[in-house]
């Protein structure tokens, strides 16, 4: 009497463990497909990326070479001729103490 009550009490017992682990199993095997999936597909995609980052960091340093351009020249300008200047009063102040 015992015998086919506890081989249905198993089956009922079995079905929900069962489910439990297949459920973490569908996800692990999703998961590594879309890991096979994705490092197929992202080195071209990331080779673009690379490109177009490498365009946008050259586009940045023209235009902040453009902007800058004048404010180099101004201090160069600046510089040079305060070394003029001290070049001539250097020279001035050693000829009057001679």
């Amino acid at each position: 009497m015992l015998g086919p009550l506890r081989d249905a009490s198993l089956i009922f017992l079995i079905c929900p463990v069962m489910l439990c682990l297949l459920i973490p199993l569908a996800l692990t095997a999703g998961a590594a497909y879309l890991f096979f999936r994705l490092r197929r597909g992202l080195p071209p995609k990331l080779n673009q990326v690379h490109l177009q980052a490498q365009r946008v960091n050259a586009a940045v340093n023209r235009a902040g070479a453009k902007v800058a351009e004048p404010f180099v020249s101004a201090e160069a300008k600046y510089t040079q001729v305060e070394t003029l200047l001290r070049t001539l009063f250097r020279q001035v102040k050693k000829d009057q103490k001679s």
